[in-house]
């Protein structure tokens, strides 16, 4: 979920044992967060009773990724950190996996793929 999955960046992680740091997965802070109302991710989310940014978190989660969250609200704080209430199921995952949401406009473009040497 997020901007771009990097597929080939992911593997490349877990073959080598790499952690994923998940760095303000839900876009530039100060940006808009097209995540957030994405419409898939928030059918995933109604169905699980939970907001599309635990959607994305749990997303990281289940795949092994680190990540770390920026709040100025106790509200969204404490629903960050849950994200072990539910599972997403596999089917889920695979939907995630493969969705790609587009930054806006005043966003920068995510690095280029890891190239394995």
């Amino acid at each position: 979920v997020g901007y771009h999955t990097m597929d080939e960046a992911w593997e490349y992680c877990r073959a080598h044992g790499v952690t994923w740091m998940a760095y303000s997965p839900l876009g530039p802070i100060g940006h808009a967060k097209p995540v957030l109302v994405d419409k898939t991710v928030l059918g995933i989310a109604h169905a699980h009773n939970v907001s599309a940014a635990q959607v994305a978190f749990a997303w990281l989660a289940q795949r092994n990724a680190s990540l770390t969250t920026a709040s100025d609200n106790a509200i969204y704080d404490v629903e960050d950190l849950d994200i072990g209430s539910f599972n997403l199921s596999t089917a889920e995952m695979e939907v995630l996996n493969h969705l790609h949401i587009a930054p806006d406009a005043s966003t920068r473009s995510p690095p280029p793929p890891v190239s394995q040497k």
